[in-house]
């Protein structure tokens, strides 16, 4: 408010602060524009407790470009922007460093940035790693060569666990429908729902050590149920017969080998089948010597 002492109220009315073109009015809780001593309105409105601004804002600057401008008021840097363009695929642009000539992202130091395109998608591009955080405990974490989820260090690709029981899961995944097809425990417990199909050879290699749990095992739960190897799904399994081979066009082929072959297997079991084809036999050892059994 300009200082009226000892001025001319007709010469120098048009300085002073009006609201809705009346000088009198006071300042109160209505949101009303500021305007000049003719009655033209502002775009700033103001109240005892609010205020607004509907034209161009500047910080830094009195020639604002966009809806807000704020610059570097020492040398003139535009450093962020809201735009008053609907249609712009970006409508925040904040830049941190001075030598950046692209305002069409949205920039965190030198080289970490996160770009907009119109249409929802999200590209984003950093540098470093980003961290997904719940208080201060990472719950995930994206790096330019790793995606991990509860820190896995060392890992391309990482999931980590909440427990160690068949209780919780680490990994889950379902169809469409919501039934789950591939389910990895907590107790390490690894469930395909479905057909599993491999287009090329399938290689299975137990664990390379001196406990008998590091055996490849093949485990058939249930009193009716069998170790199949067949062609296809035409035939049911026989519920007497632990492992079966099903065919109508090839048969089973045992262990061939020479007869001083067989007779170096360390310790053989009772019942132990093999080829012998130095005689073109089929042998049995039945505890203490092998037999033919034809």
């Amino acid at each position: 408010m300009a200082n009226l002492l000892g001025q001319n109220i007709g010469t120098n009315y048009k300085g002073i602060l009006s609201l809705d073109s009346t000088i009198n009015t006071p300042l109160d809780a209505t949101l009303r524009a500021v305007t000049d001593g003719d009655g033209n309105a502002s775009g700033l409105k103001l109240s005892t407790t609010d205020s607004s601004f509907s034209g161009k804002l500047g910080v830094g600057t009195d020639a604002p470009s966009a809806l807000l401008n704020v610059q570097n008021s020492i040398n003139g840097t535009l450093l962020a922007r809201f735009k008053d363009n609907i249609s712009a695929a970006t409508y925040l642009d904040i830049k941190t460093d001075p030598t950046l000539t692209d305002y069409t992202s949205l920039y965190f130091g030198n080289d970490r940035r996160i770009m907009s395109k119109q249409g929802g998608a999200l590209f984003l591009s950093c540098s470093d790693t980003i961290n997904f955080v719940d208080g201060l405990q990472s719950k995930m974490k994206i790096t330019t060569t790793e995606f991990q989820i509860g820190i896995i260090s060392g890992a391309r690709l990482g999931i980590k666990g909440s427990g160690t029981t068949s209780a919780t899961t680490s990994l889950l995944v379902q169809n469409s429908a919501g039934t789950a097809a591939l389910t990895v425990k907590d107790d390490l417990q690894v469930a395909f729902s479905g057909i599993v199909t491999f287009d090329n050879n399938l290689t299975l290699n137990g664990a390379n050590g001196t406990s008998s749990l590091n055996n490849l095992r093949f485990i058939v739960p249930g009193a009716t149920k069998s170790f199949v190897i067949n062609a296809d799904y035409s035939f049911a399994n026989q519920a007497s017969a632990l492992l079966e081979v099903q065919s109508t066009t090839k048969g089973f082929l045992p262990p061939r080998m020479t007869t001083t072959q067989k007779n170096a297997i360390a310790t053989p079991a009772s019942g132990l089948i093999v080829y012998d084809s130095t005689t073109n036999k089929l042998t049995c050892y039945n505890g203490t010597t092998w037999n033919d059994l034809f």
